[in-house]
């Protein structure tokens, strides 16, 4: 398991670039239907969106560390699939976020062990160079890698 993380006076994990996540660390992220933009055919895209902060004071983007998962001995689209409402999975390396300038932590939650966030993912640009080196783990439907057009989603 991974060092816990610093916590701030209110218990909020303090963003952070966690030095036991490496670069060729997998992080996993959870798709749902809201996250899906269909292109046509029955096709569909992952939109920016899937990248959203969430409202905590520090505004980072939920991540599951796949390493953390295999330690739990769970099966990584089992573990996703016990989450909210998931439809898919789509997975990087740590080293790809922080190429974009982005800090890696880990934030284990009582019911997510394997939880992380993502810090300084901001600006569209940044987004959807993230988007294009994802790999789809496993999906409800067809998702499909496509040319970024600047003025989308």
């Amino acid at each position: 398991m991974l060092d816990a993380p610093e916590k701030d006076e209110d218990g909020a994990v303090v963003p952070h670039d966690h030095a036991q996540i490496l670069n060729e660390d997998i992080m996993v992220k959870r798709v749902s239907q809201q996250h899906l933009v269909e292109v046509g055919d029955g096709l569909y895209r992952v939109s920016t969106a899937i990248f959203s902060q969430s409202s905590d004071k520090y505004r980072g983007s939920s991540i599951n560390i796949l390493k953390v998962i295999e330690n739990l001995g769970e099966e990584v689209e089992a573990y996703c699939r016990r989450r909210g409402e998931t439809v898919g999975a789509i997975a990087l390396t740590a080293g790809a976020i922080r190429d974009e300038e982005g800090l890696v932590g880990f934030e284990p939650l009582e019911d997510d062990l394997a939880h992380g966030e993502i810090w300084n993912i901001k600006g569209k640009p940044k987004l959807r160079r993230l988007l294009k080196l994802v790999n789809v783990q496993f999906c409800d439907v067809e998702v499909v890698q496509e040319a970024q057009d600047p003025d989308r989603e």
